[in-house]
């Protein structure tokens, strides 16, 4: 069977994409990997973490460079001894793409550029249970400025804040109150969206370097949050970027 090497689809008939419409004469005898990866069930640990904000940079950072969206699962554990849950924040990616994951993972520990491995427009990842997945849908075609970004959970407006503690105006801070726990050894999702809304709607980020600034304006009723980016502090931002919240 041939594969349309623009989408990936199969059914090749003369040059021509009977899904998309393509004509080249270089169809691919085997599928894409993009394809491929998103339906194994053998998915490999590329590591751990403590802190979610932490685990959402380092997956955003992979997706970024494997033009594929890793999982990212949360953990818990309860600790008979300390008689307290605990979260453990775990990066995975499909094992076909493990080798080149642990690579890029290794390079972002060491603060070098990690170079995409492809278009920027990631399709969207399904899973069969019930796991938080990173997942972003943007049009490389897009203009700047305000961009419109689709089938977004919590995750990536952590990765906006990983740098740091989420902080309202007004010095007032983030408390997430810690839901009844599941059964040892259960996944849970965690709803950032209901904390982020609770007390107030515009949150605002300083960068470590004390010059840039990140700003979050939430909609609830909407179901969207604006993020806005002044990267050198002049008081003009420089990108805007409308998250569309999907918390089915």
């Amino acid at each position: 069977m041939l594969f349309c090497p623009e989408c990936g689809s199969p059914g090749y008939s003369e040059n021509v994409c009977t899904h998309c419409s393509a004509v080249t004469s270089a169809p691919a005898e085997t599928e894409p990997l993009s394809r491929s990866a998103g339906r194994t069930d053998d998915w490999e640990t590329i590591a751990r973490f403590a802190n979610a904000a932490e685990a959402g940079y380092f997956a955003n950072e992979l997706h970024y460079a494997l033009n594929f969206e890793p999982r990212l699962e949360c953990r818990e554990d309860f600790d008979t001894l300390g008689n307290l849950w605990r979260s453990t924040y775990v990066l995975s990616v499909p094992e076909q793409l493990a080798e080149q994951g642990r690579r890029q993972f290794e390079l972002i520990l060491r603060g070098e550029s990690v170079e995409p491995a492809g278009s920027a427009l990631a399709r969207p990842l399904t899973s069969p249970r019930d796991e938080v997945l990173v997942e972003f849908a943007r049009d490389p075609s897009e203009t700047p400025g305000r961009q419109p970004v689709s089938g977004v959970n919590w995750v990536p407006i952590m990765l906006t804040l990983a740098a740091g503690s989420l902080v309202l105006w007004g010095g007032k801070k983030l408390h997430v109150q810690r839901r009844p726990g599941p059964a040892p050894g259960k996944d849970q999702r965690i709803d950032v969206w209901d904390a982020l809304t609770r007390d107030g709607s515009f949150w605002t980020q300083s960068a470590s370097d004390g010059q840039g600034v990140r700003e979050l304006d939430i909609h609830r009723d909407e179901g969207t949050v604006i993020l806005r980016e002044d990267a050198d502090g002049d008081g003009a931002f420089e990108s805007e970027t409308l998250y569309h919240i999907d918390r089915n």
